[in-house]
């Protein structure tokens, strides 16, 4: 084997100076006009923005990034099963509306029948008392005192229950009540029934008991002397108010019953205010004693 043999100092130089002329040639090539030009790394434009000045200029292209898939944006159809349960659900709702309002009807109609047959059973079972037959005047007629004239009278009644319940605290208010106009005296009536619920019910409480299908004990008698104002000249009619209260078994002072009369009393001949005797009573030449309206609650 032969000892490997270094080239010489000579040769060394000769090829670093081989290579220098290389890179030296490589470097400083000629231009296109033949003249030489040094190309320094910073003066290379970058590939991007280098063109040709004598050629046309470079088509730029604005692309996008990631373009949409026209695939991927078209909307996908509705599955047929899809469609059919958004219809069951929607007719199942309102399926559901229309027996909630059948529901709600049938309902409201039971409630109104259940209230009817309470009411008429409250009606059927509660008391209801009345004046039995008419009323029984003893007299009634005119008495001149002083300067003014009285309209005085003596009346029996007799109070009946037709109820399938007892009345409590029976009281009544009924009297004779001279007429100023041609209206109904419907304000009487209204003071009669204040004057007989604060009998049935006021500090002084009175009253009696009528039983189912009774009658008070005996007639009631009552005697009303009222004045006649000093400008009513003759007496044509009288009307006679009337208002009993009395309670049932089942509210007893919770709620309170009425029954409101209302009588007309006729004349058969005017009586002359003026000239009535200065002793003793006038009586009213009376037809016949007429029921003009009556009510109960």
């Amino acid at each position: 084997m032969k000892p490997e043999t270094k080239p010489s100092l000579s040769a060394r130089i000769s090829s670093a100076l081989q290579r220098l002329q290389r890179i030296r040639t490589s470097v400083f090539a000629p231009s296109e006009d033949g003249s030489s030009k040094t190309v320094h790394p910073q003066d290379t434009p970058a590939p991007e923005t280098r063109r040709n000045e004598n050629g046309p200029p470079p088509l730029v292209i604005n692309s996008i990034a990631n373009p949409p898939d026209a695939e991927n944006n078209r909307k996908p159809n509705t599955p047929l099963w899809e469609k059919a349960a958004v219809l069951a659900a929607f007719g199942l709702l309102v399926v559901n509306v229309l027996l909630w309002c059948s529901t709600k009807k049938a309902a409201n109609a039971a409630e109104t029948a259940a209230n009817v047959a309470k009411q008429q059973l409250e009606l059927s079972t509660r008391p209801w008392v009345q004046v039995k037959g008419e009323l029984n005047f003893k007299y009634l007629g005119f008495r001149p005192i002083q300067d003014y004239v009285r309209l005085e009278s003596g009346m029996t009644y007799t109070l009946e229950n037709t109820g399938n319940s007892p009345a409590f605290k029976v009281t009544e208010a009924i009297a004779p009540v001279f007429p100023t106009s041609t209206e109904l005296p419907n304000d009487w009536r209204l003071q009669a029934c204040r004057i007989s619920d604060e009998m049935s019910v006021g500090k002084n409480m009175g009253g009696v008991v009528i039983m189912p299908k009774g009658t008070t004990d005996k007639p009631h008698p009552i005697t009303v002397s009222i004045p006649i104002p000093a400008d009513v000249k003759q007496a044509n009619f009288i009307w006679v108010v009337g208002c009993i209260t009395y309670q049932d078994t089942f509210n007893r002072l919770k709620n309170l019953h009425h029954t409101k009369m209302l009588y007309i009393i006729r004349s058969q001949k005017p009586v002359i205010l003026t000239n009535l005797p200065a002793n003793g009573l006038t009586p009213f030449p009376t037809n016949a004693i007429q029921l003009v309206d009556s009510d109960a609650d």
